[in-house]
């Protein structure tokens, strides 16, 4: 006879005994040394109380056979065990609130003060309790009547929600509130000048914090192990058909884990307040034995006297002045050194140095930074892309297929015009950088829910948010590598970044079509794709924080407002209208016209093939997207050469106008080897003119140009257009039509390299000059 029950016992007893001393550690240290009991600390203890239950309902489930198949329990047992697992996912859902809202609560006084992260504080404290609270009475209510919960055997799709597909869709929320709970303090925490020793503690308190995020993700793959079982036997792959068969058995060490993250959470929470505690009694932790020894409390009430002014707020507790001064440092002191109006300090404590100053020599470092995103990014679309077609296309309707598809480039309007460039020019490019990544990193968390439950809202929601952050970072990196060194490399840099980006892209497009997802009706593929999600959205978190310490160079408006008075040409009117604002306008309108044709062409290329070439060798989708995607990329970084050799960049954005038409037509009047040909050189046509158009259209834009570059990269909408126009023509004139379309976006878009190259005053604006950054006085 099979038995889970003595592991489960083993973990269970031993994560319990490790909170039940962290808690009363933690209660010791509240009462008796700090001398100060406080909200967060009854939330705290409410939380040990509530873990208690948590524990009695499991151990009661495993006494009567939890643990064993369902066909080797006492059937007389059946109705205890489902009776104590309601009991158990009740409190599994009660305990994190109240453990994460203690941490919340400690944080408060941490973050007093600094008004963003305090907002932040209150914003993820409402999503703890809001979220916790419906998840409870999801399980509270999930069936009626709920007597019904306790007989599985009688319970069906029209009574009960099946809580599997709640608990496994909602398991990236636990991620990403742990996650949350760690970023929260770091900006504060990081700027205290603390000894080797103390850095070494706090790394060690906070670094806790990462084993919960371990534990949530082996709960996950247990819940998926159960998944992938079960849906293998009914030869499925959607979450809906799983039952309740065999429950006893299947769940065991899902729910093993689940006790483990929620004790392992309490733990956690409770180290950063035992500081205190450790300094009177282990002061060989905190100090060098010379310095404890020092320390010692002198007879005559010394001791009381000190027991009575240890700190309890959470910035003392963690660095108290006192053990800094032994150490010869002051914390005080550090941070007085600084101005108190500066909103980010790197690891280094160095002012970000002003970009438009950095001539030749010295722009390789912030650029290369900026660069390795552009690759990251480039990655993480790929899989984005590739991954989330195919799941569409598996699972929806073409309609839906289409619009989910189009959410992502529908998100690149409200929140980038809105939100990314109120921040690009009130916080920086750090603040931007960083919270385009946190918006992305909340899209491919979102996707994880939307593939467990197959639903349409879900998968379009995430892939409008998809679109949303990476909208932020498009208006951001771009501009970013355009303005950062001397402006007549503008376009030579922005292709180079790119083209490592498609590097990225190629990478990530092979690994998806040929590894990841090569079929998209098997459970194993559907998984892939939720782990990928999941990977990317923790990546993005990690560089953000990366880039909160990394020292990002910035460009306030006021000097690039005095960039541009440099350039005498920026001033000249056109038809009775200043240049610059002429060259935004046709700018703007060219980019959203060759957006919406490259989609069409990327959109149709599978329908493309089967109907031109079916027997070719490149008819698998993968193939030629990858083929044209190394066209593609190679051809941004030989646009990239010719400029920096000095080749005019209106001269280049033309002659890709030119040859984007002419392939499109030979597209749509051949066939066999000269049209698939021509719709591989079509990747090489296109590739250079997204960069191109957008470091055009800042020069000269002075004070406005970060909200000249919100309006470009929202000019993306364009793709938004494209698959449905692309829908109808298929249906009224079939393949390859749609390329009339794209010849006629692009003969219209012409009109702007047309202008920049006809128009005397357009070219004097544009035209690279040498050395033209900002001169330091």
């Amino acid at each position: 006879m099979k038995d889970r029950r003595p592991v489960i016992w083993a973990v269970s007893i031993v994560i319990f005994v490790l909170a039940t001393i962290s808690v009363a550690l933690y209660a010791t240290s509240a009462l008796f040394v700090t001398r100060k009991f406080k909200l967060a600390d009854y939330l705290m203890v409410l939380a040990w109380v509530l873990d208690c239950g948590l524990m009695a309902s499991i151990f009661f489930a495993l006494a009567n056979g939890f643990g064993l198949h369902e066909d080797d329990i006492n059937p007389e047992h059946t109705i205890p065990i489902n009776k104590s697992m309601y009991a158990f996912h009740i409190l599994y859902d009660l305990t994190p609130i109240s453990t994460k809202s203690s941490i919340l609560v400690f944080f408060f006084s941490l973050t007093k003060g600094k008004k963003v992260l305090f907002r932040a504080n209150y914003a993820l404290l409402f999503i703890v309790i809001a979220v916790g609270l419906a998840l409870t009475i999801t399980q509270v209510f999930q069936c009626r009547p709920v007597s019904a919960v306790f007989e599985l055997e009688k319970q069906s799709k029209e009574t009960c929600t099946n809580i599997f597909i709640t608990a496994i869709s909602t398991a990236p929320y636990n991620i990403a509130t742990d996650i949350a709970l760690l970023v929260i303090p770091i900006p504060l925490l990081t700027r205290i000048g603390l000894p080797y020793r103390q850095r070494l503690i706090l790394v060690a308190v906070f670094g806790t914090g990462y084993l919960v995020i371990v534990a949530d993700i082996v709960r996950i793959v247990f819940l998926q192990n159960k998944a992938k079982a079960q849906l293998k036997e009914l030869h499925s792959y959607y979450t809906a058909d799983i039952s309740n068969y065999n429950e006893t058995w299947y769940s065991a060490y899902s729910i093993m884990w689940s006790v483990v993250e929620v004790n392992a959470t309490i733990i956690c929470a409770c180290a950063p307040s035992l500081k205190p505690l450790a300094a009177r009694f282990m002061p060989f932790i905190m100090f060098k034995p010379r310095e404890y020894a020092d320390k010692s409390p002198k007879p005559g009430g010394g001791e009381r006297k000190g027991r009575e002014e240890t700190p309890s707020e959470m910035m003392e507790i963690l660095t108290r002045k006192e053990e800094l001064e032994l150490e010869g440092q002051s914390t005080t002191g550090n941070l007085e050194s600084y101005p108190g109006n500066i909103r980010l300090l790197n690891l280094l404590n160095l002012r970000p140095r002003n970009m438009l100053v950095l001539n030749s020599k010295r722009l390789f470092p912030p650029n290369c930074l900026v660069t390795t995103l552009f690759f990251a990014w480039g990655t993480a679309f790929g899989f984005v892309n590739i991954l989330g077609a195919r799941f569409g296309q598996a699972r929806f309707g073409p309609w839906e297929s289409i619009a989910f598809q189009s959410a992502y480039f529908l998100g690149y309007v409200p929140i980038p015009l809105l939100v990314g460039r109120r921040i690009l020019k009130r916080l920086g490019f750090t603040a931007a950088f960083i919270s385009g990544l946190y918006i992305y990193a909340l899209g491919t968390l979102i996707f994880w829910p939307a593939a467990v439950l197959v639903s349409f809202p879900l998968s379009f929601i995430s892939n409008l948010i998809i679109g949303s952050g990476l909208g932020i970072l498009e208006l951001t990196a771009n501009l970013f590598i355009s303005i950062c060194g001397p402006l007549e490399y503008a376009e030579s840099r922005l292709l180079t970044a790119q083209g490592f980006q498609g590097i990225g892209s190629l990478i990530s497009r092979l690994a998806a079509g040929k590894l990841l997802l090569p079929h998209v009706n098997q459970i194993d593929e559907v998984i892939s794709v939720q782990w990928v999600f999941l990977t990317i959205a923790l990546l993005d978190v990690l560089l953000a924080v990366c880039f909160y310490y990394l020292p990002v160079p910035e460009a306030p408006d006021k000097d690039l407002d005095s960039l541009a008075q440099q350039r005498p040409a920026n001033n000249v009117r056109v038809l009775g209208f200043p240049v610059i604002y002429v060259t935004i306008v046709l700018g703007v309108s060219s980019q959203f016209l060759q957006e919406m044709a490259e989609q069409l062409r990327i959109s149709s290329s599978s329908d493309f093939l089967k109907e031109i070439m079916p027997n070719s060798k490149l008819s698998n989708e993968v193939d030629f997207d990858s083929v044209g995607s190394a066209v593609w990329t190679w051809a941004r970084f030989f646009a990239a050469y010719i400029q920096w050799k000095g080749f005019k960049p209106r001269w280049t954005l033309l002659i890709c106008f030119v040859l984007g038409i002419i392939f499109s037509i030979i597209c749509l009047t051949t066939t066999g080897a000269a049209s698939i040909t021509a719709a591989i050189l079509l990747w090489g046509a296109f590739a250079p003119i997204f960069p191109i158009i957008f470091a055009i259209s800042m020069r000269g834009m002075g004070v406005h140009t970060k909200t000249a570059s919100s309006f470009v990269a929202s000019s993306l909408l364009g793709g938004f257009f494209a698959y449905f126009a692309r829908y109808g023509v298929t249906l009224s004139l079939g393949e390859p039509n749609s390329y009339i379309l794209v010849i006629v976006l692009l003969a219209v878009g012409m009109v702007f390299p047309l202008y920049l190259n006809l128009v005397p005053a357009a070219r004097s604006q544009v035209d690279p000059i040498k050395d033209e950054y900002l001169v330091e006085e």
